[in-house]
This record gives structure tokens, C-alpha cells and sequence, in this order.
């Protein structure tokens, strides 16, 4: 679903600014188009049935999960860090998304026009979607150990990288 918001993201501007071939910056309907999707978004947030409403195939209800506080919660999740290798997970986290405003401002504006920059943020976002359905297709496979799962899928993830960035850099 977060990627599906990048794919309309990206057709918004190349639908509405198709005939610009020479414009530099998007057009007033374009902004007004995305607060549309966002204000409709927002309004569909409704829709949703309170827990008590919510009845599941098998006839049961949902069950009422009774929350903690904030502090609490705050508390849990910091525990979770004295553990050296959750640590681990910071640097990734930093990795998958640095690059976001370097690659769509930087590279697709010195590489693409107005429209082909939308066009363009289509096709990353299909792929991601498609890739997360390939990689989790892979990892759904019977594998001996969950520790070889994640040796494959880590193998899988750097192959591709690896191919990724030197054909990038080839070119």
C-alpha cells in the first residue's frame, strides 16, 4: 500500500502535466489534485466499523485489547535497544531511505523532463512493489530453518543490489 501511494503520486503529475513537454515545475491543479486524494483519503478514514461491529468469517467478534499508556509503551520499545543487535536495525533503517531525496530531486531532475520525472516515479514505484512481492514469495518458501530463509533472502537482496549498482555504474 505504501508503494501504491508513490504509483498514483507519480501519475498525478504525468497525467495532468502531459501536453508541458518544456515546464520546469507542476502546474496549480496538480497540488489541488493531490489534496483531493488526500482529503478523500481522509473522509474513506470514516468508513472504517468501530471493533465492537467487526465479525469475522468464523462468527467470533474482535477481541477488546486494552491499551497502555505512551510512557509505557515509550519505555518497552527502548528496552528493545540494550540488545546490540537491534541496534542493527537503526543503520538499515537509515540505508533504505537516505536516498529518497537525493534520487527523485537530484537524478530525476537533471535526467527527465516535467513528465517523463512522473512517469518515471511510476515505474520505481511498480518495481518496488514488485520486488517486495518477489522477495516475499522467495522467503515463503519451505525453507529447512528460518535462519536459512534469512540467508537466502540476504543473498537474493545483495545479488541484486550488487547487479543494480554496477550496471549503474557501467553506464
Amino acid at each position: 500500500m505504501f508503494s501504491m501511494g508513490g504509483v498514483v503520486g507519480g501519475f498525478i503529475p504525468f497525467i495532468l502535466n502531459y501536453n508541458r513537454t518544456e515546464a520546469v515545475s507542476v502546474t496549480t491543479a496538480t497540488y489541488i489534485a493531490f489534496m483531493c486524494f488526500m482529503i478523500v483519503g481522509a473522509l474513506l478514514s470514516l468508513a472504517i466499523l468501530p471493533r465492537s461491529k467487526v465479525i469475522r468469517n468464523d462468527g467470533t467478534s474482535c477481541t477488546n485489547i486494552e491499551y497502555s499508556s505512551v510512557s509505557t509503551e515509550a519505555t518497552e520499545i527502548l528496552k528493545l535497544f540494550l540488545n546490540w543487535k537491534m541496534l542493527l536495525i537503526v543503520s538499515a533503517a537509515w540505508v533504505s531511505n537516505f536516498f529518497y531525496s537525493y534520487q527523485f530531486t537530484n537524478v530525476n531532475g537533471a535526467l527527465f523532463n516535467l513528465r517523463t520525472r512522473g512517469l518515471n516515479n511510476v515505474f520505481y514505484w511498480v518495481a518496488q512493489i514488485l520486488g517486495s512481492i518477489g522477495i516475499g514469495y522467495v522467503l515463503d518458501f519451505s525453507f529447512p530453518s528460518q535462519k536459512m530463509r534469512g540467508y537466502v533472502g540476504i543473498a537474493i537482496v545483495a545479488l541484486l543490489g550488487t547487479v543494480i549498482w554496477g550496471g549503474s555504474l557501467a553506464s
